[in-house]
């Protein structure tokens, strides 16, 4: 008997991973990397530890879409570079960056915040041009994302990560 594979008809495999990734994913990045630091601030290392894997994992994954799109679909990628949604990435990127930080690996945080930084800078242009008024919840990530830079770039902020009245964390 000879076995052989169905052919489907649409989009290849890569494509309709593509397609069922949304320009908003980064907001997974950006929660699961508040977690990891919060879990990290109330002294729950390994639960800290869990979370950070998956945000790290999650944005390097997230990075190769991007990265797919750029390549394969620049129209699609420019289209989407301009709504509010893409700067959840920009946060993701900072807020893992927060996370390395809090966990004392200061380089990475560093070249993630650096990151950030140009993300930001190449993609407020683009959504601002392109704001819609009256504006929607997606549109309040243009703050978060600028929010998402000042902490890790702020003075001291990984060391004293505050977790509570009168405490700090380890």
């Amino acid at each position: 008997m000879r076995l052989t594979w169905a052919t489907t008809s649409g989009p290849p495999r890569r494509q309709q991973v593509l397609d069922a990734i949304p320009p908003a994913s980064g907001a997974v990045v950006m929660a699961s990397g508040i977690l990891c630091v919060d879990l990290y601030s109330v002294r729950q290392p390994v639960l800290a530890a869990i979370m950070g894997w998956f945000t790290a994992g999650t944005w390097l994954f997230l990075a190769a879409v991007l990265a797919q799109r750029v390549r394969h679909e620049p129209d699609r990628f420019a289209r989407e570079a301009r709504s509010p949604a893409a700067l959840t990435g920009v946060a993701g990127t900072c807020v893992l960056g927060t996370a390395f930080a809090a966990h004392g690996y200061y380089p990475v945080a560093a070249a993630l915040l650096v990151l950030g930084g140009v993300s930001w800078a190449l993609l407020v242009t683009p959504v601002l041009r392109h704001w819609q008024t009256p504006a929607t919840g997606v549109s309040f990530v243009l703050t978060v994302a600028t929010q998402g830079l000042a902490v890790p770039g702020s003075p001291g902020s990984a060391p004293s990560l505050e977790c509570g009245p009168g405490w700090r964390s380890p």
